[in-house]
């Protein structure tokens, strides 16, 4: 037979986060409870990637397309940096896997820029270049 988690996981969230205020630890479904709790954390680093990649995608842009910069670029770079600087800074322990989201979210950027500025994919450099790993510092 199913379990609640299978069947209604919003009352499953309910019933849990009941459960552990009351003090009832052995009735909670500690199995899933885990895999729930890993699952928020992967989900605030994914975050965090896809703020870097809107932001390394926007300097790209910006640095091989400079004609057509437009305010929008700009807000998109200022507010990810924004967000960036905001989610370290409630999250700290996320610093240490820094330098993989970077790498991994440039490689997606440098996809997303070729397609929206019809340049060709190997027009970026394959890996962020000085200039590029200067701009992620920059606050």
């Amino acid at each position: 037979m199913p379990s609640l988690y299978e069947t209604d996981f919003f009352t499953w969230t309910l019933e849990q986060s009941e459960l552990i205020r009351k003090g009832e630890l052995t009735a909670i479904d500690s199995a899933n409870l885990a895999e729930e709790i890993f699952s928020m954390g992967a989900s605030e680093l994914r975050s965090l990637e896809n703020y870097y990649i809107v932001l390394i995608k926007h300097l790209l842009k910006q640095k091989y397309q400079p004609e057509k910069a437009t305010r929008s670029w700009e807000f998109s770079i200022r507010n990810a940096k924004n967000r960036i600087s905001r989610l370290l800074r409630k999250n700290p322990g996320m610093k240490q896997h820094l330098s993989e989201i970077k790498t991994d979210a440039y490689d997606f950027a440098r996809l997303e820029a070729a397609s929206e500025t019809g340049l060709d994919e190997k027009d970026f450099p394959e890996e962020a270049d000085e200039w590029m790993r200067q701009k992620l510092e920059e606050k």
